[in-house]
Formats: structure tokens, sequence, C-alpha cells
């Protein structure tokens, strides 16, 4: 249990981090969408393998699949 919340812990940081930086990028002038007016589900999309949850049937069906493409 203390080791999924440390994970958790660690991928909320990323995300926070990921934040950040989108939010650096648009006032530097190098991204054209506001990271503020994104949708939902775009802006907290996954990037990465690691970042999906849920159905852990589901998840699996998922990795295998991405590893066959």
């Amino acid at each position: 249990m203390e080791k999924e919340e440390a994970a958790i812990k660690e991928a909320a940081k990323e995300l926070e981090k990921r934040e950040e930086d989108e939010k650096r990028a648009y006032v530097g002038g190098n991204k054209n969408v506001d990271p503020n007016t994104q949708l939902w589900t775009t802006r907290y999309a996954p990037q990465s393998l690691k970042e999906i949850c849920g159905n852990k049937a589901q998840v699996e069906k998922l990795q295998l699949w991405l590893r066959e493409w």
C-alpha cells in the first residue's frame, strides 16, 4: 500500500512539473495554446504507459496492444 502511495505521489509531482513547463513555454511564446484553456481530457491525457491506471484487466489489455503495435 505504501509503495502504491509513493508511486502516486511521484506521478503527481511529474504531472505538476509538466504543467509548470507548459505554463512557462506558453508565457515564453513557444506554444500557441494556453494550457488553462485546454479541455481537461487533453490537458491531463497520459503521456506514458505508466500514467495509465484504472481497471487492471483493461490496463493490461492496453499494454499488450501497445506492445504488439
